[in-house]
Parts: C-alpha cells; sequence; structure tokens
C-alpha cells in the first residue's frame, strides 16, 4: 500500500475537522430568518426547523428522542435523553455509541473537540466519516450539551465531500437550542 494510501486514511478526517471547526467557530453567530417556529424535540428541548429542510420523528434507540430534518441525502438530527449527566463530552461519548456506531458502518471518529455555542452553553463536538446503511460512504458532525432532560444532540450527516454544504444549517439548528 505504502505512503499514497496512508496519506489517503488521513484526509477524509481531516476534511471533516475542518468542517467541525468552521461548525463549531461560528455557533456564535445569531440565526438568521428564514427558520420556522420552534418545535419539540423532546421534553424540555425546542429547536428551529432550518429553513428548506423536511422534519419528521427520528427513528432513535431509547432513551434518545429526537426530530429528523432531511434536504435531499443529508440529514441533521436533534436528540435528547433523559438522565444523561457528567459533561457534555459524556453526552456526545453516549450518542457516539447508541446511534452513530449502530447505524453508520465502520465509524471513524476525530478529536473530541469543546466549544461555546450562542447560548453560552459548554459543548462538545466530534467529526466523524463511515458508510451509510445504504453503502454510502458520509461524513458527519455532532455537537453535544447538557440541558433539559439530560443530554442535547445536533447531529449532521451528509454524503462524502457534501459536509460543508450543510454547515450553516447544522450550525443554525445548534444557535436554535432552547432548554426549558
Amino acid at each position: 500500500m505504502g505512503e499514497p494510501a496512508t496519506r489517503a486514511r488521513f484526509v477524509a478526517p481531516l476534511v471533516v475537522a475542518l468542517v467541525v471547526v468552521a461548525i463549531t467557530w461560528g455557533s456564535g453567530l445569531t440565526v438568521g430568518g428564514g427558520a420556522e417556529a420552534p418545535m419539540d424535540v423532546a421534553a424540555g428541548v425546542r429547536v428551529r426547523t432550518p429553513a428548506g429542510w423536511t422534519a419528521s420523528p427520528a427513528p432513535l434507540p431509547a432513551p434518545w428522542q429526537g426530530v429528523r430534518f432531511t434536504r435531499g441525502p443529508d440529514t441533521l438530527t436533534a436528540a435528547a435523553a433523559a438522565g444523561l449527566a457528567g459533561s457534555p463530552v459524556d453526552v456526545l461519548d453516549a450518542y457516539a455509541r447508541q446511534v452513530i456506531d449502530p447505524t453508520i458502518r465502520s465509524a471513524v471518529f476525530g478529536e473530541v473537540g469543546t466549544v461555546t455555542v450562542a447560548s453560552g452553553r459548554q459543548a462538545a463536538t466530534v467529526g466523524y466519516v463511515g458508510t451509510s446503511p445504504e453503502g454510502i460512504p458520509v461524513e458527519g458532525v455532532a455537537v453535544a450539551l447538557l440541558g433539559g432532560p439530560g443530554g442535547v444532540v445536533v447531529d449532521g450527516v451528509a454524503p462524502k465531500g457534501d459536509l460543508g454544504a450543510i454547515a450553516d444549517d447544522l450550525r443554525s439548528l445548534v444557535a436554535s437550542v432552547e432548554v426549558t
């Protein structure tokens, strides 16, 4: 295999890491117009539907509840799980083990980062690559925070190479999280 194969193995995670930085760096921006009225994700957690996306219940394993937004092959998921405690990194770890790992085949995760989102809450972020259940190479970014019933995660997934195209909508969805 040699050097080209080794170099190629790191390209996708590097691209995802750059998108994670772009999403979280801008997460302090105010959400602009175009988002619809808030909708419930779970008890105590609401988000605004990004403009141009279709909302439906997210098929998540217990204890997770959520809403999935789709636009073509791209998905954004807002999920919450009651009873999660600890730190945003703990919430992110639980989501990765319970939701991403069983769904995204051969998932490879980047390094976990921490940021402050628009609400002033601390959040943990991670980028990942893998293969969808349909066999499509994908890349994703998950952002986790504490609040509401326990833990909240916003997760964006797109076909490989397209994650940057949904970065603004993912950033807007993170910024729209309302926890009561």
